[in-house]
């Protein structure tokens, strides 16, 4: 027999479950063995949920990773009481049970005291659109709550992570209905909002600004009108982390007017009380395809800049699971899942945003708008790691940066694993032209070829030294390189430490 307190995955259960009889029944008396009912095959589904009726006093975690009938549904309800996790995933298109997002909403709704704690409800939509109002429900227990495309939206004293959805316009929130949910919710500690916003019905009915003292991440993605429509009615604390993820409007990127553009969002999303300093900038550049080769034309998918005092407080980025205080500024470009939630506007269809004249020019006058919010100061970075690999991709060259990072310092760069890379190459083209004049080291964290070969650094700046390495944040496997001379036997190991003389 099995130890009361062995817990079992998941997988190991559905196995025991197939088991003589006699031992079967044994394990019904397990608690243990009623910790989760994982929904994962709909044949047995049934057979599952009449099984959870033995144990009436034990509570429930219905989880299901593949998309279930909705007509599961009727055979949830009996159990939701006692159901103290809720993750699944339905689709629209299969017949038998209308709007199953609204069913399960009431249903929850109707039992605002149930021994509920954590709801994630996803619904892939139908081909038709759906512009029936918004349900909002009370559950005094909830304290999480994930939909994707809900109908039903529930809200409570003790909800404290939100995070909302909609992949078309006809699932989108009313931005004023948003904000009565959200005066609702003072408990909130995480707000995740991606592409939710509506356009708004009128005056939210509630006092403004509305109170978050408890939040500490707050993402909003959408249009910069939504943005400048939400963030100064919300209250939040100066050590929140702040994530605005803007869509780039079409005819900016058609008229090649970015930069004006950024320079109006970051005025607005980049300036406040909590703002951090710009000791450390992380760019995240991400291609909309995977390349090992230096980007084309093609319009990235995103651009992002973080801002943060230490590098580890940088480095945690838009990560809601990490508590540091950090901002970041997002530019999406248009894409397939953007049009379908933002399609074009009336003349805007046959405009071309597929491509973009240079990356290197459309980085590096996003860094020059940013400048334009009194609370971003560029001149004081001293850390700029730039991140690569799979579709997160390094500029062609860098000396485009230079004049929005006069004092850097130090340069992080990513995915260089040889001497072959084409950022590592061109970086030190640079150091050697002088373009990056107060450069004290760079770092090549990917770096694994076991030979360490500079002997690109010929002539420079005589008598100034940059020191290179392999780790990410120490010394481990350093080269101190002079750039006045050839620099070093390209048969040494990277792994020992050696000074170029």
């Amino acid at each position: 027999m099995l130890a009361p307190t062995r817990l079992l995955p998941v997988q190991y259960r559905a196995k025991l479950n197939a088991i003589d009889r006699r031992r079967r029944h044994a394990l019904y008396d397990l608690p243990e063995f009623w910790e989760a009912v994982a929904l994962l095959i709909p044949a047995a589904t049934s057979h599952a949920l009449k099984c959870t009726d033995r144990r009436p006093g034990i509570s429930l975690d219905l989880t299901s990773h593949h998309l279930l009938c909705p007509c599961i549904l009727e055979k949830l309800k009996p159990r939701l009481q006692k159901a103290t996790r809720i993750d699944v995933a339905f689709s629209g298109e299969c017949s038998g049970v209308s709007k199953p997002s609204r069913l399960l909403g009431q249903w929850l709704g109707s039992l605002p005291d149930s021994d509920l704690r954590h709801l994630e409800h996803r619904y892939a939509l139908s081909n038709q659109p759906d512009w029936s109002a918004m349900l909002f429900c009370e559950h005094r227990g909830l304290q999480t709550q994930v939909a994707v495309n809900p109908q039903t939206v529930l809200w409570g004293v003790a909800l404290r992570r939100l995070n909302l959805a909609v992949e078309r316009p006809d699932r989108a929130i009313p931005a004023d209905e948003l904000v009565v949910l959200l005066s609702r919710c003072p408990s909130l500690e995480e707000l995740a909002l991606q592409m939710v916003l509506g356009p708004s019905r009128g005056t939210p009915a509630v006092a403004l600004p509305v109170s978050l003292s408890h939040l500490r991440y707050f993402l909003l993605c959408g249009k910069l009108e939504e943005w400048q429509f939400l963030r100064p009615k919300l209250a939040i604390p100066e050590t929140a982390s702040v994530h605005a993820d803007l869509i780039l409007p079409r005819v900016d990127i058609f008229l090649y007017s970015i930069d004006r553009f950024i320079e109006e969002a970051t005025v607005n999303c980049l300036r406040g009380p909590g703002f951090p300093s710009c000791r450390v900038v992380v760019l995240h550049y991400q291609t909309k395809t995977p390349t090992d080769t230096p980007p084309d034309d093609d319009a990235p998918e995103l651009v992002t800049l973080t801002f943060a005092a230490t590098e580890e407080e940088a480095r945690a980025e838009k990560n809601p699971e990490q508590v540091s205080q950090r901002w970041t500024f997002t530019i999406r470009f248009p894409g397939n899942i953007l049009k379908a939630r933002y399609p074009p506007r009336p003349g805007e269809e046959r405009m071309s945003v597929d491509t973009v004249r240079s990356h290197e020019l459309l980085v590096s006058s996003i860094c020059r708008a940013i400048e334009k919010s009194p609370d971003v100061d560029l001149k004081t970075t001293e850390v700029l790691i730039i991140k690569a690999g799979g579709r997160l991709r390094h500029m062609v060259d860098l000396y485009h940066l230079s004049p929005s990072f006069p004092n850097l310092k130090v340069l992080v760069l990513y995915g260089v694993i040889n001497r072959h890379s084409y950022a590592l190459h061109n970086t030190t083209r640079e150091l050697r032209d002088g373009s990056w004049r107060s450069m004290e080291q760079v770092r090549l964290p990917d770096y694994e070829d076991l030979e360490w070969c500079m002997d690109w650094f010929e002539g420079g700046q005589e008598g100034r030294e940059v020191h290179f390495t392999t780790s990410c944040t120490s010394d481990d496997g350093m080269c101190i390189v002079n750039l006045r001379l050839v620099l070093v036997d390209r048969y040494h190991r990277c792994i020992h430490r050696f000074v170029a003389l």
